[in-house]
């Protein structure tokens, strides 16, 4: 196996030993934090389909196994301790099957990208409205499995560029993409039938994924625009709208107040009345925008 890649480089090598329990096994805790390459949770009940998936994932040199879980529910406590980037998915599970699983991670917060592993191909259109970045029939094919893998780095990548490019807006008022100062009232082009819209970006409320596609919600009305989500925020000013989960982002004019649930999840709730996941990941990061939006404008409650 090749050695670890240079310092600067995005994906490098992460090599683990892995400490097995009945139901799930998880990496040392060094391992677990090394935070560089893709981390991965794999859950399956059938003992060859985790010993494949394994193998075709320690045979990509950016991918790091951080968990293999049996059940359902030992996939969901994997995950949340571990907060992986990517999770390879058994539909049919013991307890709670992928499908729950996967809509349960939605309404919670958690939001690792989702490829389906399953035998059964009735799934796939269920998959997909969960905005599944991919399903997998078994027996899964190594180029197939490669194919797949490649997805979830152009994804991963691109969230993790728009991050960075976010944290670099806030601090320079510029765009972390072209070097400019971040536009201002940008005026946005959108479909309804066979017109064509034009409507000022602050009329936007919040923005949500769905695969290759963006809705772009407004007070009234929700249009479709066949642009990815990190692609549609490009156009938009970096101060004004906020990634704030992996499928949304938010107008932080319209944010009324954030929410905690009793079990610790946490949304935002804007001035319409929709309430919009706020990932876990994200959270310390919406909270200083929305404290720094209370004071310019007393529109934030805690």
């Amino acid at each position: 196996m090749p050695g670890p890649l240079g310092a600067g480089r995005f994906f490098e090598l992460c090599l683990a030993k892995q400490v097995e329990t009945p139901a799930m096994s998880m990496h040392t805790a060094a391992d677990a934090t090394t935070g560089t390459g893709i981390r991965v949770v794999i859950a399956d009940d059938e003992p060859l389909a985790r010993q494949l998936l394994s193998r075709l994932v320690d045979a990509q040199p950016d991918l790091l196994t951080v968990g293999i879980a049996e059940t359902g529910e030992a996939a969901w406590q994997l995950i949340r301790n571990t907060r992986p980037d990517l999770v390879f998915l058994d539909i049919k599970m013991p307890e709670t099957n992928g499908v729950e699983l996967a809509t349960r991670l939605r309404a919670n917060g958690h939001s690792p990208y989702v490829v389906f592993v399953t035998g059964y191909n009735q799934y796939a259109t269920r998959a997909f409205d969960l905005d599944a970045l991919d399903y997998l029939v078994k027996p899964i094919a190594k180029e197939r499995f490669r194919q797949s893998v490649e997805r979830a780095r152009k994804a991963i990548c691109a969230d993790r560029l728009q991050e960075l490019g976010e944290k670099i807006a806030a601090v320079t008022g510029h765009d972390a993409h072209t070097g400019d100062a971040a536009p201002q009232d940008a005026q946005l082009t959108l479909r309804q039938g066979d017109e064509l819209l034009r409507i000022d970006e602050r009329d936007v409320y919040w923005l949500e994924a769905a695969s290759q596609y963006v809705r772009v919600h407004t007070g009234s009305h929700s249009y479709v625009v066949a642009e990815s989500l990190n692609r549609y925020l490009q156009k938009l000013s970096p101060r004004l709208f906020k990634r704030v989960h992996r499928s949304a982002a938010v107008n932080v004019a319209k944010v009324d107040k954030v929410l905690r649930r009793a079990n610790g999840v946490h949304e935002l709730k804007l001035c319409n009345g929709i309430k919009v996941p706020l990932s876990r990941s994200r959270r310390r990061q919406v909270s200083a925008f929305l404290d720094a939006s209370a004071r310019n404008r007393d529109q934030y409650s805690q």
